[in-house]
């Protein structure tokens, strides 16, 4: 049995395609995070993904400073 060589040129086309083919047949419709219906933003009055508050940046701790001090000073980053 003889194996059929693909350039890396068919390759592409054929696996372009194949996607091409696949996203074809989906069927656009709103997708839904933890049973909430995402057609709207929340900017626009739609209900928010994230409900807690974000965590406080830059995340700091003072003994790392030392550290942090050296290598900035050392120049081998």
């Amino acid at each position: 049995m003889e194996k059929r060589k693909f350039t890396r040129r068919q390759l592409i086309a054929t696996a372009s395609a194949g996607t091409l083919g696949v996203m074809a047949d989906w069927h656009l419709k709103n997708y839904t995070i933890y049973g909430k219906d995402s057609g709207k933003l929340a900017l626009l009055g739609g209900d928010p993904v994230r409900t807690t508050e974000w965590p406080a940046w830059p995340v700091w701790h003072p003994s790392a400073e030392e550290q942090i001090i050296k290598m900035l000073r050392g120049g081998k980053w």
